[in-house]
């Protein structure tokens, strides 16, 4: 058995996005890891080099502004990520297999959850530590009291400006 690292990079909007490929030379299909937010594929490599020495190529995506890829931290939006996924899974099956397990952490999780509902390629998931939002989400963000009591305003401002630009990093850590 042997399995090597390699890196490579794929476009997904203009953004030059890195991946992490542990390959193994006997791999009976491709899993492709998403990290949360804030995370990177290389985070993980530990974990993801012994799943592939189970017969597996892992693909490890850094997503639009995280790791080593393109783009400004935390000034993203989720369909700008789900883009990034489905150009990481058109690498995978124009350069491994159509057999592809797609698994995330986190912000990862739910990815790889709306990645498979409108990926038909996509074989099997794996949605860890996927986000559950209480009732009152403000109590996961920086400033709970401000963040409800602004939540109209947001809401406004949604319906009025729907291309308006919020960084996650001005409400999460």
């Amino acid at each position: 058995m042997t399995v090597y690292e390699q890196s490579d990079y794929i476009v997904s909007d203009g953004n030059r996005l890195h991946l992490n490929i542990w390959r193994h030379e006997d791999a009976r299909s491709v899993l492709l890891f998403i990290p949360g937010t804030g995370a990177h594929a290389a985070y993980y490599s530990e974990f993801l080099e012994r799943l592939a020495a189970q017969r597996f190529t892992v693909v490890g995506l850094d997503l639009r502004g995280h790791g080593k890829s393109d783009g400004i931290r935390g000034d993203f939006s989720f369909g700008e990520l789900l883009d990034d996924v489905d150009s990481a899974v058109a690498y995978i099956t124009e350069h491994f297999t159509r057999n592809i397990g797609v698994f995330g952490s986190s912000q990862g999780g739910l990815l790889t959850l709306y990645a498979a509902a409108r990926n038909d390629v996509i074989r099997s998931v794996v949605c860890h530590n996927a986000a559950y939002l209480p009732r009152d989400a403000a109590e996961c963000t920086r400033a709970p009291r401000l963040f409800s009591a602004s939540m109209p305003l947001f809401v406004f401002l949604a319906r009025i400006l729907p291309s308006l630009r919020l960084p996650t990093t001005t409400y999460l850590d």
